[in-house]
């Protein structure tokens, strides 16, 4: 019960952090869900930092993490990144890895739609590798290849 409380409000509390960075910035901060297969699906920020680094903040009810992405090669219509990241799992333990992504703005390459706001969105897609250290006896550390994806309308 302790951990589903602590998981509600560092919700409501990266939430709120969100919105207030959103008020101050010009289509920087990116709202969504991010998942991947062994990550059924997080609640998910993403911050352009500077021309070349963004920040990602993902949580859900087990998970806590966040990921530095590096742009490789950066157009309008796409970007190509390397990524770090680090989180930990509630119920097993910390999990670390690095990979490389495209985050791609479908509506705006194509110019499918009169409506600005739709070329807002961007769709991610990564594939990485990550170790992860667990802490039960029942789970034994292991390095794993993940693909993950995401959707984040960007403010």
């Amino acid at each position: 019960m302790k951990k589903i409380s602590l998981s509600l409000i560092l919700t409501v509390l990266m939430l709120l952090l969100a919105v207030n960075m959103a008020l101050a910035a010009d289509h920087n901060l990116g709202l969504g869900v991010y998942g991947g297969i062994a990550n059924y699906g997080s609640l998910s920020v993403n911050y352009r930092a500077s021309n070349t680094l963004s920040v990602q903040g993902l949580i859900n009810t087990y998970y806590l993490g966040a990921k530095a992405m590096f742009d490789l090669k950066n157009d309008p219509n796409y970007n190509f990144y390397g990524f770090g990241k680090a989180g930990f799992n509630f119920n097993k333990g910390l999990d670390l890895g690095g990979g490389a992504g495209i985050e791609y703005f479908l509506f705006k390459a194509l110019n499918i739609s009169d409506i600005k706001e739709l070329h807002r969105i961007g769709f991610m897609l990564d594939l990485g590798i990550s170790f992860r250290a667990y802490e039960t006896d029942e789970s034994i550390s292991a390095t794993k290849i993940g693909l993950g994806s995401g959707i984040h309308y960007y403010f």
